[in-house]
């Protein structure tokens, strides 16, 4: 079948179309699933659309500054709602996996801070009581997190522990221990306790780091689906997610 030029253009436009609508429909998508899994999803975001509305609205009008103002307060609420469709978004999807085997390890593959990464499969695993171990690296040292009771799971750590040593010398080993016991770190903190960790390596130091680490492998088992943030529509930009 041969194509003219019309018809090729008309095939570019119908494309571009069609990604235009995509995106909308991945954020409608998300606002479903948010609004499911949030019930207090929709009073955030009447409040996020609301409070920079009238604000600006009020301004334009007791300043007359109607140029700065107006536009203010049509993109101003936008934005407010997209951070909040992000933020309620996240936390959804944690509640959603929070306590099944596998959930730090949905979350500790989204990070990428500090040069900071974590592997995707577990480095130890208990076939029984499917605790875990997921090990990570970045320029604040090795972390290792682990997923079961404290006490349950202290021996498997010491003992990944007593392996990394083996490979690396005087490099600090961060044990988190996920879980909403106490002494435990919740699902949605755990980002933030290993972005608190103070910076000891340099890059050249990590890189070395790294390859000793790779020699030690993983364990050969996929982590459990399930997280909704790792599920959202594809092509849905995660840093705009997280509301960065």
């Amino acid at each position: 079948m041969c194509y003219t030029e019309d018809m090729v253009k008309d095939e570019k436009v119908g494309k571009v179309k069609k990604d235009r609508f995509k995106g909308i429909r991945q954020i409608v998508d998300v606002v479903k699933m948010t609004n499911e899994l949030s019930p207090k999803f929709k009073v955030y975001s009447a409040v996020a659309v609301l409070v920079p509305l009238v604000v600006f609205a009020t301004l334009s009008i007791v300043t007359a500054q109607y140029f700065i103002f107006v536009p203010l307060a049509v993109f101003g609420p936008i934005l407010a709602f997209m951070v909040t469709l992000s933020r309620c978004a996240q936390s959804a999807g944690y509640n959603k996996v929070d306590g099944q085997p596998g959930a730090s390890g949905a979350v500790l593959n989204q990070i990428k801070f500090a040069s900071t990464s974590f592997d995707e499969q577990p480095v130890a695993v208990d076939p029984k009581t499917y605790d875990l171990i997921f090990r990570g690296v970045g320029r604040a040292g090795v972390f290792l997190v682990s997923e079961g009771p404290t006490s349950r799971v202290k021996k498997m750590v010491d003992k990944e522990v007593q392996r990394t040593k083996r490979v690396l010398q005087n490099v600090p080993i961060h044990v988190i221990n996920y879980g909403n016991l106490e002494g435990q770190v919740p699902l949605k903190k755990l980002r933030s306790v290993i972005a608190k960790k103070k910076i000891v390596l340099t890059k050249d130091e990590l890189k070395q780091v790294q390859g000793r680490l790779n020699a030690l492998g993983t364990m050969k088992m996929p982590i459990p689906k399930g997280m909704d943030p790792n599920r959202m529509p594809k092509g849905m930009n995660r840093r705009a997610l997280r509301g960065k």
